[in-house]
């Protein structure tokens, strides 16, 4: 990490509420240059709606979200199409449109906002394609390709621009163990030699604490703690050692009213 008085990114006591129900609730988060920061939590405690705040998706109700000292949601919106040129987004699903192969999934971008020539434009795919292990692939349709082939045309197709900031929602969710390790490892690679700063929304622990540099627990839309893997790992907060082990007592409780049946149930 370099210039730890100065993150690249930062959240400030961000709010936001869907109908009358509160999210995340006072997230603060300081992102450096170069990390892989973790986001992580259980499923709705608000880490995808975090990540759509910070790449100017959502407008919180309160609080800000500085990318390289800009309030995104403050400057005009041909400033805010800047800072999302700079930025590369993996979406859960992969996102690719599914009537355009695999090369003009990756080229998009590119034609959308420069006005490089075409034959420039397929030597920069042919370069995304090989990045992503995928060279010769390019003619496919989304659906000819498996899962784990679809992340990475995704992720080839997010890198197009050369972006600064790289964001990854579940980039793992749906593969099997070693194809999770291959998109962990191409977030790793992407990282140091492309030299980007890295934010991933996750709840796969293997993957975590493979990949990050640092590591931010959400919970009940509240950043819980922040720390590196062995920080994290070490950690004497109950409620992250529920977590990160899975473990089904402890403060994280999932029983609602009305399932004290359940409780019951398990008690007999």
């Amino acid at each position: 990490m370099e210039d730890k008085e100065k993150p690249v990114i930062e959240v400030k006591n961000l709010v936001k509420s869907f109908a009358g129900r509160r999210i995340l609730n006072g997230v603060d988060l300081q992102i450096y240059k170069g990390e892989v920061m973790v986001i992580m939590g259980g499923s709705g405690c608000g880490k995808s709606t975090l990540l759509r705040h910070i790449i100017g998706i959502l407008r919180p109700d309160e609080g800000q979200v500085l990318i390289e000292g800009q309030d995104i949601n403050a400057v005009p919106q041909r400033e805010l199409d800047k800072i999302r040129r700079r930025i590369g987004m993996l979406f859960q699903s992969g996102g690719l449109i599914d009537y355009m192969n695999i090369r003009n999934n990756i080229a998009l971008p590119l034609r959308e906002h420069t006005n490089l020539d075409e034959s420039v434009i397929d030597i920069i795919v042919n370069l995304k394609l090989s990045m992503v292990s995928m060279r010769g692939m390019g003619s496919l349709l989304p659906c000819e390709i498996s899962g784990g082939m679809n992340k990475r045309a995704a992720l080839a197709r997010a890198i197009a621009l050369d972006p600064v900031f790289v964001f990854y929602d579940e980039p793992t969710a749906g593969l099997d163990p070693v194809v999770a390790g291959v998109i962990d490892q191409l977030i790793l690679d992407f990282s140091k030699k492309l030299a980007v700063t890295s934010v991933v929304v996750t709840h796969d622990m293997q993957s975590v604490f493979r990949i990050a540099s640092r590591i931010a627990m959400l919970h009940k839309g509240e950043i819980v703690t922040v720390g590196t893997r062995e920080e994290i790992k070490n950690s004497k907060d109950e409620l992250v050692q529920q977590f990160i082990n899975g473990k089904p007592e402890g403060p994280i409780s999932f029983l609602q009213k009305g399932d004290n049946y359940l409780k019951e149930l398990t008690e007999k």
